[in-house]
């Protein structure tokens, strides 16, 4: 009768030490996922706000010159077609070693009127080794002719 209690007992002791470790396991998972999901909502609160304040520089800016000239002319790179980007670091300034690339395709399109220009400012920020942006902002601007 005596080794009939200690055989329950021992098998009541591993299906309860079984669910504390399946427990375990199910909570390390859920605060993992609870963390990566806080990482990328960080990261696309910073993209959000890089592409917002380049697009304040464009709303100050006078002509595609002034409005690289507010950015720090921080290009790294450009080709052709005008299209630019750099690092940059959480804040929005210009870092080689920055955690995000900002790319910009700038285009000014002289209205048929002939009375000024829309600039378009097509801004996509990236984290720092991804090939998807983030966040990608399009912002214009009119800019009346002489």
């Amino acid at each position: 009768m005596n080794t009939r209690k200690h055989a329950s007992f021992f098998i009541e002791s591993l299906v309860l030490t079984l669910l504390l470790l399946v427990s375990v396991t199910v909570l390390i998972q859920l605060f993992g996922q609870a963390r990566a999901q806080s990482d990328k909502a960080r990261m696309t609160n910073a993209a959000v706000t890089i592409a917002r304040s380049t697009t304040a520089c464009l709303a100050a800016s006078d002509s595609r010159a002034d409005f690289f000239s507010l950015l720090g002319d921080p290009v790294e790179s450009e080709d052709e077609t005008g299209h630019r980007s750099w690092q940059v670091d959480e804040n929005g300034v210009p870092d080689e070693d920055g955690a995000y690339k900002v790319e910009v395709r700038y285009r000014e399109k002289d209205q048929a009127t002939g009375v000024g220009w829309l600039d378009t400012v097509e801004i996509s920020v990236y984290a720092d080794e991804e090939n998807e942006p983030l966040y990608t902002l399009e912002s214009q601007k009119y800019r009346p002719g002489a």
